[in-house]
């Protein structure tokens, strides 16, 4: 899986809720997406999944299944329903556009690979809903336009990110029936934000030496045509933008404690993820460039080695 909305646990118990929701989603992609989809699975959107299914009023139902990775064993799971399917009609449809940007970007055989990828990605999101398909056009297009005029304010970029997640979780909100209140809007809006945010700080290397673009890249021009090398560069940008991630950390806690009270399941689950998952990862990408933490529990046990 992809993404970087991971907790960052210490032992099961710790990450009970998230693990449910993550094997739940991996056994509904492979009954809706083939077993190839379950390569393209993302962190971020089982975030979403956990997020919607915590707000839920309905019972929480789990079953006893084994897959790939444990035949003999049998795993408990939350068992899939809604939440799963309308969250990878979004995680396919986001996929389809990531593809059109490797092919833009790569040469060689990743860029065949994406095209190929891409063309059968689109042949199963040609059933996502027009609502869905709509809020993540709109919000690739402004993001696009932008990317064109190469804008170099990162939190705008950010917040135009944030938006997008933040009307795909209230459009599947919608649809599952799920109550979504300001609280709950505000604190993926900023999630969002967090996520374009790290991830442009993760790529920022590889982005200025493949020509690819990035906000800071732009933002911090000056810096990258100086004397100093590559990078010393990024290490420089990191820390200038350090105080606006502590910011963001800090505004997305305020957020999660108003919203606690809403949610009907996993509360302390959630506080470690707000409270301790997301400053970890903040730091480990600032200070290193990419995730460095200690595997977590969820991943030893079910066999995935974390690249680093």
């Amino acid at each position: 899986m992809t993404g970087i909305l991971r907790p960052v646990a210490q032992s099961p118990e710790e990450s009970s809720g998230f693990r449910l929701h993550y094997c739940s989603l991996c056994k509904a992609t492979a009954r809706s997406w083939g077993q190839l989809g379950r390569f393209f699975l993302s962190y971020d959107l089982c975030f979403l999944s956990f997020f919607l299914s915590s707000l839920s009023s309905d019972p929480l139902r789990t079953k006893e299944t084994r897959c790939l990775v444990h035949p003999m064993k049998s795993q408990t799971i939350k068992q899939p329903d809604r939440i799963e399917d309308e969250i990878l009609k979004a995680q396919f449809l986001l996929l389809e556009y990531q593809l059109l940007d490797y092919w833009k970007d790569e040469s060689g055989w990743k860029k065949y690979l994406a095209i190929a990828l891409h063309w059968l990605v689109k042949r199963k999101t040609k059933r996502t809903p027009p609502e869905i398909r709509d809020i993540v056009a709109l919000g690739i297009s402004d993001l696009q336009e932008k990317e064109d005029l190469h804008c170099y304010d990162m939190d705008h970029m950010a917040l135009v990110f944030g938006h997008m997640m933040e009307g795909l979780v209230r459009k599947i909100a919608d649809r599952c029936a799920i109550p979504i209140s300001s609280e709950a809007k505000t604190t993926i809006r900023l999630i969002g934000k967090w996520v374009f945010f790290m991830d442009a700080i993760q790529d920022l290397r590889e982005d200025v030496l493949r020509m690819r673009y990035n906000p800071l890249k732009y933002q911090y021009i000056d810096l990258f045509l100086g004397d100093q090398s590559l990078s010393e560069s990024v290490v420089t940008v990191r820390e200038k933008e350090r105080w606006k991630v502590d910011l963001l950390i800090s505004h997305l806690a305020c957020s999660w404690n108003e919203l606690r009270p809403e949610m009907r399941r996993y509360q302390e689950e959630w506080d470690r993820f707000f409270h301790y998952s997301i400053p970890a990862m903040s730091h480990s990408i600032l200070t290193h460039g990419f995730p460095c933490l200690q595997t977590s529990t969820m991943e030893e046990e079910n066999g995935i080695e974390r690249s680093v």
